[in-house]
Parts: C-alpha cells; structure tokens; sequence
C-alpha cells in the first residue's frame, strides 16, 4: 500500500467528546462492499455533536482521498475551526503520508 513518514501522538487520550463544534474530528475510511466491488468510504467526524463534517467515496483507497474529504470538511465549515483543532486517525498509510501531514498542519490556525 503505502509507507508510513509520520506517526502522531495521541493527543485525544482516548476522551472522544469535544465542548465546542470543530474543535476534534476524527476521521477513518470505511469499506463498503457492493455487488460492483469495494467502495471506500473517508470521513470525517466532528466529536462536539457527532455530526459529519465530510465525506467521500472512491473506488481506490489512496491518499487523494482523505485528502479530498479534508478540503471538503475545511469548505463546509468555510475554516470556522477552533484554534487547535484535533484531527485524530488511526493511522494508516493515508493518514500518516507526507502530503497529509502538510495538509493537516494548516489546520491548525
């Protein structure tokens, strides 16, 4: 699949509520198998109230499509964030990429 380049700490310890809106997401992909094939499934969620901040589906889990969920999530939030925004993952080879890295450290604003 791909090479892990960073690893993160996990800066949530494991207290998945937030007090205000955008302020954790978490994030994951999700396999969906239909009669086609595998649908992938990125998504990111906001603890604050459970709500979906982004989604998106491709046919290739790759690392264009977290990224893509990302975008989505930032335009649909319009970049109201909190100031350290938490984005926890678990980690996989999307997830820890360099061209993910570079793209949630903006986040941070």
């Amino acid at each position: 699949m791909g090479q892990q380049v960073h690893k993160y700490e996990h800066l949530l310890n494991r207290n998945f509520r937030a007090d205000i809106p955008n302020s954790k997401w978490v994030t994951d992909i999700s396999y969906i198998y239909t009669e086609e094939g595998v649908l992938y499934l990125s998504m990111i969620r906001d603890l604050y109230d459970s709500s979906i901040a982004a989604y998106k589906t491709a046919t290739q889990q790759t690392v264009n499509l977290v990224m893509d969920t990302i975008c989505l999530a930032m335009k649909a939030v319009k970049k109201r964030v909190a100031a350290e925004l938490q984005l926890h993952s678990d980690q996989g080879f999307q997830h820890t990429s360099q061209a993910y890295f570079d793209r949630a450290s903006v986040l941070v604003i």
